[in-house]
Parts: structure tokens; sequence; C-alpha cells
């Protein structure tokens, strides 16, 4: 019972994070900027933004703001309302409660560390050294412990 309204409620945040950006254009979203602000920097240098003009998402413009829409000289850019590592990360979760869902797998303990790993230490190498990841590597690693929080929380 508890997992399954949890499974709902991350459901429903997945499609309040996906959908925002879409949604701009036509109705005033922003409250679900607010809804994430307590647990992401939502950076638009460390986000990825919808480009109605070319209907595609993207890297948003590499500038440190928290700005909702992005305009640069004709082109405007959609921001989501999480950086690109939070959005995989709450995708992952996703992913891994349902695979939990389908497969009822209880995966090794040691699987949930090496699904992690990543995460933590492209995370520790952006904190200790000069070193900047992309939006790619962020989403990726986020994905991946996304997975491992997934499996690990629901089995």
């Amino acid at each position: 019972m508890l997992k399954d309204v949890v499974f709902y409620l991350l459901l429903l945040i997945n499609a309040m994070i996906l959908l925002t950006p879409f949604l701009y254009p036509f109705i005033n979203v922003s409250f679900v900027h607010t809804l994430f602000s307590p647990t992401c920097h939502q950076l638009a240098s460390r986000s990825l933004c919808w480009y109605p003009q070319e209907l595609v998402v993207k890297s948003c413009p590499h500038r440190v703001t928290r700005a909702q829409v992005l305009k640069e000289g004709n082109v405007v850019a959609y921001k989501f309302p999480v950086c690109a590592r939070c959005m995989a990360i709450y995708l992952g979760w996703l992913l891994g409660m349902a695979v939990q869902r389908v497969v009822k797998w209880k995966p090794p303990f040691y699987l949930y560390i090496v699904l992690i790993l990543p995460l933590a230490v492209d995370g520790l190498m952006q904190l200790l050294t000069p070193y900047e990841s992309t939006n790619l590597v962020r989403f990726l690693t986020g994905l991946v412990a996304g997975v491992g929080l997934g499996l690990f929380l629901f089995k």
C-alpha cells in the first residue's frame, strides 16, 4: 500500500518536472519551480531547457541564473524546474520502482553501491577539484543513482 502511494506520488512529481517547460507558453507554472527550490539549486548552467523554436531539449544557455524563462536575442528557452542531475534522479527512482513492481527482484547490496558510486565520484570531483562535468554526465550519473535508489528503497 505505502509502496503504491510513493510510486504514484513519484509519477506525479516526474510529470510536473517534465511538463513544466512545455506549459510555460500557455499558463503560468512558476509555482513548480518554487515547489522544487528547497531541494535543487536550479541553476540554468546545470539545467536543461525546452527550445520551442527548434523543438529540442538541450542544455540551457551557460550562465548562473535561476530564471525560468531565458531569452537570448530571438531565442526563448523554458527551463525545467530542477537541474539535469535532479531530473535524472527522479526519473531513475521511478524507473527503479517500476522494475521492482514488475520483477520483484532483490538485488545484492553491493549493486546499490555500484549504482550510486558514479554520482558520488562526479559530485566529489566537482566539489574538490576545478573539474566541471557536463549536463550529459550529470544526467547519466543521476539516472543510474536514481535507479539504484528505486531498487533499494522498494525491494
